[in-house]
């Protein structure tokens, strides 16, 4: 009985017994330019509420070219001299996303009991199909049931601010064109390092869901009038949606739904956002330049009368351009190609 009470004090001493809030959450990411990818990203973070904290903007970029080869020591290196402040603190849960290419979809309240799931890991890893970017490193791995995540993807992890800070800055010197991954990596597979800070893969996507290789897994069912994320491989409704890798055009197709941009009932809210009001603009050559495309891919009829709806449009036509892609051939076109 003595020996049972001494356990159960021990436990309580090294973990939270308390519930973890939503102000325990905090969000961060490295961005070191504003593109359209960043401006998803954080909408859907204020759409949910979370907090953030985005780091690096107005740097240059030294990490690779991540896109095509490793890379991204940079984004561990501008961790380190952000998250210093945070290194003592045992009750906050960061958060690090990727922000060109990831989506948010649920509440931090949801997120939190996925975590909460999870422990007694006190950090938990995204995963994926892919061992990138050693694939030697895969024999090295433990084994998973057939229809869960088996390699640490380290576009999106979780966990407690001083584990976080302590992994990394467990190297002392990461050049910025080293790759992230393949350090998370490697500290994820040495058991003594993945058992003193308690690290886990989210193998069943509760929480990540990284879209490379598994896109084909994705529904986007409706519930309570709001568009979701359900992986029916795993059989979870991830939160953080990661178009890693060649992945980003299955993200866009999603960013046309979820988080809230698109909902049954009321069609497109994103299209009422940032609505700008003409009347207000005396100065038509001060309006907005708007670019219209057209992709003509196969023969199609009443061209020209959709082009005469363009020619209509009670906008000034010098603030109108147009992009025309044609792919068929100019014979079969001429009498309805006009503008």
């Amino acid at each position: 009985m003595i020996e049972q009470l001494f356990v159960l004090l021990l436990v309580g001493f090294t973990y939270p017994i308390r519930a973890i809030s939503k102000d325990d959450l905090l969000v961060v990411s490295v961005a070191t330019n504003e593109t359209d990818g960043y401006h998803r990203f954080i909408r859907s973070l204020n759409v949910y509420g979370y907090k953030y904290e985005i780091y690096g903007l107005g740097q240059s970029w030294k990490g690779g070219n991540i896109k095509y080869t490793s890379g991204g020591g940079q984004k561990i290196n501008i961790l380190r001299e952000n998250l210093v402040r945070y290194k003592d603190d045992k009750t906050k849960l960061i958060l690090f996303s990727d922000a060109y290419d990831v989506i948010f979809t649920q509440s931090p309240e949801v997120l939190l009991k996925k975590f909460e799931t999870l422990q007694p890991a006190r950090v938990v890893f995204g995963a994926e199909d892919f061992c990138w970017p050693d694939q030697n490193l895969q024999y090295d791995y433990p084994l998973v049931e057939s229809n869960e995540k088996r390699f640490l993807n380290s576009g999106g992890f979780i966990g407690y601010a001083s584990d976080i800070y302590e992994i990394i800055s467990s190297k002392e010197k990461i050049d910025d064109d080293d790759d992230d991954q393949l350090f998370y990596t490697k500290i994820f597979l040495d058991e003594t390092t993945r058992t003193k800070w308690s690290i886990v893969l989210d193998k069943r996507a509760d929480i990540f869901m990284n879209l490379n290789g598994a896109a084909d897994e994705i529904e986007i069912p409706v519930r309570d009038d709001e568009v979701y994320v359900h992986n029916s491989w795993t059989d979870s409704n991830p939160i953080v949606i990661h178009g890693n890798g060649p992945a980003k055009k299955a993200l866009n197709y999603l960013s046309n739904y979820i988080a809230r941009v698109w909902l049954p009932t009321s069609g497109c809210l994103q299209c009422k956002e940032n609505v700008i009001n003409l009347t207000k603009i005396e100065d038509q050559q001060q309006w907005p330049l708007v670019y219209i495309a057209v992709f003509i891919e196969y023969p199609t009829p009443f061209l020209r009368e959709y082009f005469e709806k363009i020619l209509n449009l009670t906008y000034p036509k010098n603030r109108l351009a147009i992009f025309i892609h044609n792919q068929v051939r100019k014979s079969e076109v001429e009498d309805d190609f006009f503008i």
